[in-house]
């Protein structure tokens, strides 16, 4: 899958599907207690792998959390021009996933619908992405570009200290030597974004709460 192409092979067979490897990333005198992340990474299409492999980059954990983001969240009707649209993701400012992004979501669908990812820079193009990477390029105007699509139904990730501050839904960081994330639930209620529970029990923190 490249940037604009739509995918179109479902999810059909993913999960027994082997990828990327898991257990590199984690010590395993922690395993037990990781147990559910490690299972919320296993549904993004991460399987285990031999120790001796190399491990997981940085941002093909990251790349993985974001197709968990689309799957465990829910957008109005009114995200989506019909049943059939597909979810837009996208990155504004630099890109650091390489071709770990296109891998990630190339053929993948979420409740019938696929992905078009976009690299994006204008107000337009923000306020149309279901999901966007706002990059650490970006953390000097990062309350200004979401202060551009406030009102909007986007899952804003962001991957910079601040981020939740500034307005974003979720914000990457590094816990116990893995990557994780952690929650804002004030601006995705405001734009009638849900997040589903088991996106909330694997957080690294979670600030707010549904009414």
């Amino acid at each position: 899958m490249s940037f604009d192409k739509q995918n179109s092979e479902g999810e059909k067979g993913q999960r027994g599907r082997r990828a990327e490897g898991l257990f590199p990333l984690f010590p395993f005198s922690s395993f037990l207690r990781r147990i559910p992340w490690l299972l919320f990474l296993f549904f993004a299409g991460l399987s285990v792998r031999p120790a001796e492999e190399a491990p997981l980059s940085e941002y093909q954990v990251k790349s993985a959390l974001l197709l968990n983001f689309a799957r465990y969240s829910d957008w109005p009707a009114a995200a989506f021009a019909n049943p059939g649209s597909p979810y837009v993701v996208g990155i504004a400012g630099r890109d650091p996933f390489g071709k770990d992004l296109e891998k990630t979501f190339e053929r993948k669908t979420v409740k019938g619908r696929p992905f078009v990812l976009k690299r994006v820079s204008g107000e337009k193009e923000m306020r149309a992405c279901h999901v966007l990477f706002v990059s650490s390029s970006e953390r000097r105007r990062s309350r200004e570009l979401l202060e551009k699509i406030s009102g909007a139904p986007v899952l804003t990730v962001g991957d910079f200290p601040d981020f939740l501050d500034h307005g974003g839904v979720i914000n990457f960081l590094t816990k116990d030597g893995s990557v994780r994330f952690e929650i804002n639930l004030e601006p995705a209620r405001g734009v009638r974004l849900k997040l589903d529970a088991n996106l909330l029990k694997v957080a690294a923190s979670v600030r707010g709460k549904y009414e």
